[in-house]
């Protein structure tokens, strides 16, 4: 049997929040690592004609991959061995501009790739109205899949649990980190000097949220506000939000100001890759306090970057992070702020985290993840 030719289906990639997103970066290197990888794999990618296509496309043109639109099939179906890969299913678009009809012949394996099982695990915030009617069809997708790919091990488990997958028919391909995110050569003081114009000083806590509550960022502040006086004067905390508008921002600061801590806390809107890597090279302690993650891909990129990094006792988070005394439970302020004061305070185990950080993260490859991917392809042609 020929290996699988796969179709990319790059339509949820060219939705314009996901360039701000884990989705978008996840669906972007790993389309270019196959095609570095595994070249031979790639038909074709699948655009939306309705949207702008990505950077990757023009690059993917450039190496010679066709560039086909949603209702172009791929020459030669009708020899079989085709697979359509939707990269990403959840997009708030008409089903056929996700899943083309032309890719629903019995002919053409279906693959698709699941980023996490959070609308079900927390339906008050999610699985209500028009969302709730958008997920029911795309679960439904995934139901029908020849194959899975969950980008972490607790996410196939939830699927396999919530929608009833054949655990059989699933695959964890976690993806891979970027050469950017390295700790800096020169060390981590040295990196400070990519971010002082935004007011950061040396030895900083830093966390990374949006406006989803399930980024568990007020409780973190609560936790900061808790620490002792000698200790907040010493480290900064830090809040990225690359999502948050205005208001959002605001409220984060103002919560803040009622905590009494509004002079040691920096609310920062989207930074560029450039600035997000100084931050993770030159923080003293990252802490990631969410209530869920599908994976964490920040966490791995601070932990690349060397940063010793506290997380939450969750979900996949226990998978990245194998130092038990570096998670704590995010529903407990208490918690948090135990673990970050024994952290600040115990240089050894700091030290400890720093070291086991960059071991940690060089785990995540793409090359593993491209294997996982071609065993899905093999599966869903089968």
């Amino acid at each position: 049997m020929h290996e699988p030719r796969v179709v990319l289906g790059m339509q949820g990639v060219q939705m314009p929040a996901n360039a701000l997103r884990g989705i978008g970066r996840w669906c972007t290197e790993y389309t270019m690592a196959l095609a570095d990888l595994s070249p031979q794999t790639i038909a074709a990618v699948s655009i939306d004609e309705q949207l702008a296509p990505p950077a990757v496309v023009a690059r993917l043109a450039a190496q010679g991959v066709p560039v086909l639109t949603t209702s172009q099939p791929p020459p030669a179906l009708d020899d079989g061995g085709y697979v359509f890969h939707a990269l990403s299913p959840l997009e708030d678009l008409p089903l056929a501009r996700v899943w083309p009809k032309w890719a629903r012949d019995p002919k053409v394996g279906l693959v698709a790739t699941l980023y996490d099982m959070i609308p079900l695990l927390f339906p008050e915030d999610y699985f209500q109205g028009a969302l709730k009617r958008l997920l029911q069809v795309r679960y439904e997708l995934y139901r029908q899949a020849g194959a899975t790919i969950g980008i972490s091990q607790a996410t196939i488990d939830d699927a396999v649990r919530l929608l009833r997958l054949d655990p059989t028919r699933t695959f964890v391909a976690s993806g891979g980190i970027a050469a950017r995110f390295t700790p800096h050569p020169d060390g981590r003081l040295s990196a400070l000097s990519g971010v002082v114009s935004l007011g950061v000083r040396r030895d900083f806590l830093l966390t990374i949220g949006n406006v989803d509550p399930r980024k568990n960022v007020l409780p973190l502040m609560d936790a900061y506000a808790a620490l002792s006086d000698a200790l907040r004067h010493e480290h900064q905390l830090v809040v990225t939000c690359s999502q948050a508008d205005e208001r959002h921002l605001d409220g984060l600061r103002t919560h803040a100001r009622n905590l009494g801590i509004a002079d040691r806390v920096i609310v920062l809107p989207f930074v560029t890759d450039d600035v997000m890597v100084a931050l993770y090279q030159a923080c003293a302690l990252m802490v990631y306090p969410s209530l869920y993650e599908g994976l964490g891909l920040p966490i791995i990129e601070a932990m690349a970057c060397g940063a010793a990094t506290l997380v939450s006792d969750v979900g996949p988070m226990r998978e990245i992070v194998t130092t038990i005394d570096a998670r704590f439970d995010p529903t407990s302020t208490a918690a948090i702020r135990e673990r970050i004061e024994f952290t600040l305070t115990n240089e050894t185990f700091l030290t400890e985290l720093r070291v086991r950080a960059v071991k940690d993260a060089s785990r995540y490859t793409w090359s593993d993840s491209t294997g996982a991917a071609l065993a899905a392809y093999r599966a869903a042609v089968r």
